[in-house]
């Protein structure tokens, strides 16, 4: 970057997309911890636990046995595989290793996918509750928005019947959190089973995040996925997790996100692989 100072000229896609709101909270959180400030951060999803050891020293391992090389850009096949056996384990739906991709953030993947898919004047639908980076993927990728209004007296819940206004021919995908980030929010099966009818009727893309299933379900809630209940959406939905930092696609999908990541950021690592392993 040295010496581009005086002939840079910023992108017309960058006039409309301001800072992240999460990387400003996280450098004023490193200004803070250099003056030893006391405080409590809610910036960003990370766990204040630490990475278990058996997950550390499987890393190190890789390390040590000079697993550092690259490797195929949707990942190794044992990672992929290992990947779809889980999907089925936990949701008791079948995806080919082949249509599982491993990137290296779920805000990356979403990028790929919104770069494959919407063209000029196409519509991503976002739940009015939302995490910060996704309108901005959608402005960058030459998207359009709208928004799925929630209100308190609903729980920050998605209504079926403002659903079935915000879809229009133009909308390419409807974006799904569950639980919701940034409410909690949870859909009980008659609940999960108005939306999926609404998406039934509408041939959007369907992107299912379930990034935190497991760490934000409690007591006896059953979470249930968009295809669990309603099947006939399976070849429409993208179902991301980014615990693995994997998502599982119809495969034309899983191809062109490949395409694009193969120019970005290429692969995850080789010890990243093992340590996921």
């Amino acid at each position: 970057m040295l010496g581009l100072t005086a002939m840079f000229v910023r992108a017309d896609a960058l006039s409309s997309v301001k800072p992240s709101a999460t990387n400003v909270m996280s450098q004023r959180f490193r200004e803070l911890k250099v003056e030893h400030r006391d405080f409590v951060r809610l910036k960003i999803g990370g766990p204040d636990l630490d990475t278990a050891d058996n997950i550390k020293k499987a890393a190190i391992d890789a390390i040590n046995l000079g697993e550092t090389k690259y490797t195929p850009v949707s990942s190794s096949p044992g990672l992929r595989k290992a990947i779809a056996a889980k999907f089925k384990r936990e949701h008791g739906f079948e995806y080919s290793w082949r249509q599982v991709i491993v990137v290296t953030g779920g805000n990356h993947f979403l990028f790929d996918a919104f770069m494959a898919t919407p063209n000029l004047g196409e519509e991503v639908a976002i739940s009015a509750s939302y995490w910060v980076s996704y309108p901005k993927m959608v402005t960058l990728c030459a998207g359009m928005l709208a928004f799925v209004s929630v209100t308190h007296e609903n729980n920050f819940k998605i209504q079926a019947a403002d659903l079935e206004k915000a879809i229009t021919p133009k909308t390419k995908w409807f974006i799904f959190h569950l639980p919701s980030n940034t409410t909690g929010a949870a859909y009980a099966h008659d609940e999960m089973k108005a939306l999926t009818q609404v998406l039934v009727r509408h041939p959007a893309c369907l992107d299912s995040d379930r990034r935190h299933v497991r760490a934000l379900t409690y007591g006896d809630f059953k979470f249930i996925t968009p295809v669990e209940d309603e099947p006939k959406l399976y070849n429409s939905t993208l179902t991301m997790n980014g615990a693995s930092k994997a998502s599982a696609t119809k495969d034309p999908l899983e191809q062109a996100c490949r395409r694009i990541q193969r120019f970005c950021s290429n692969f995850a690592k080789d010890y990243i692989i093992w340590r996921l392993l």
